[in-house]
């Protein structure tokens, strides 16, 4: 079990004198793009109302929308740049006590508990491959927020994922490229310790229905949408039918899926679900378990807020928690398998 939010932070310090200077000066070089702003703004002004138009005038312009363009940007890297220290100070802190501090059934010597961190890092693109959950051509990969440890038994991979693709939009006879966002969220790799024949995946119904019409556009629908390797093309359901609801399963091994998706196992999912609803993507494949889960707010950096005038990372250590306790709830680190 993961410690209480207090002792886990209970011997971080935060670097204020630090960060503060770092705000200091990205303040300073905030308020100068701000006075070149200004200065522009008065010249363009001037010469709209002295000077008659003239390539002096589009040249006034250029450097008035320039000076808007370099303020945005020292304001917006002087924020990334703060951020960067105060995460790079605390959050892998805040990880490895959670785990060191952690107390799980039945340890032993083998057992290990430490998390590595890093802000500007991502989940390489071989482990997304791996994963067979986002089949995708021209697919564009971003990231930050890499943790990478052992939770007891259990090796484990974690990183904020923004996948997208190229799309064609057509509009009144004309054709221009877009992106698409196929993927925002968190993936998570935990060893599952057992070598999978061929691929299992999970995904949450797009509609959760009795009916059978509503069965069927729901297959549909998940058919369509689905970023998955192609490979699983077997649906297979189960006598859980609350699991069924909310799930699809694919696989081309069935005996396989089926020796995975245990009823304990099954109740395990579910009860993630729904204290973390968002949707989610789930594959087995060469002795790892891939989760996926889609988010509308970024991971680690929205939960960096301030109360009373002091950084609480409370929520920090919640988003850190929903995939932590994946190893705890799903027992992966008292995973018995049968050899059949």
């Amino acid at each position: 079990m993961l410690p209480s939010y207090e002792i886990a932070s209970s011997n971080i310090n935060l670097p204020y004198e630090k960060l503060n200077k770092t705000k200091a000066e990205s303040n300073k070089k905030w308020i100068r793009t701000v006075a070149v702003f200004l200065v522009s703004t008065v010249i363009l002004v001037a010469t709209f109302l002295n000077v008659e138009y003239s390539l002096l005038t589009i040249f006034v312009i250029g450097i008035w929308i320039l000076s808007i363009w370099y303020s945005v940007r020292v304001f917006i890297k002087g924020r990334a740049v703060y951020n960067a220290e105060l995460k790079h100070a605390v959050v892998g802190a805040l990880a490895d006590n959670m785990l060191k501090f952690a107390k799980l059934p039945f340890e032993s010597e083998q057992y290990e508990k430490y998390c590595h961190y890093e802000h500007d890092a991502r989940i390489s693109d071989e482990w997304i491959d791996a994963s067979e959950l986002f089949m995708l051509e021209d697919r564009r990969v971003a990231g930050e927020d890499y943790f990478e440890g052992k939770y007891g038994l259990t090796e484990f991979y974690m990183s904020e994922l923004k996948i997208t693709t190229k799309e064609i939009i057509d509009s009144e006879g004309y054709s221009s490229t877009g992106t698409k966002v196929a993927f925002n969220g968190v993936l998570f790799i935990a060893d599952f310790k057992k070598d999978f024949t061929g691929l299992t995946v999970i995904e949450t119904n797009y509609i959760k229905t009795n009916s059978a019409v509503g069965g069927f556009f729901a297959k549909m629908l998940q058919n369509e949408a689905t970023t998955t390797s192609k490979r699983a093309n077997h649906v297979i359901e189960f006598e859980n039918a609350e699991f069924n609801r909310h799930f699809t399963v694919r696989t081309d091994n069935e005996m396989n899926a089926r020796n995975i998706l245990s009823p304990a196992f099954m109740q395990h999912l579910l009860d993630f679900c729904k204290s973390y609803p968002n949707p989610i993507m789930i594959s087995f494949h060469h002795s790892y378990m891939f989760v996926a889960v889609w988010s509308h707010k970024n991971f680690i950096d929205s939960g960096l807020k301030k109360k009373h005038g002091e950084y609480d990372l409370r929520n920090v250590y919640e988003e850190m928690a929903v995939f932590f306790r994946i190893i705890e709830k799903f027992e992966l680190n008292t995973k018995v398998w049968s050899e059949e």
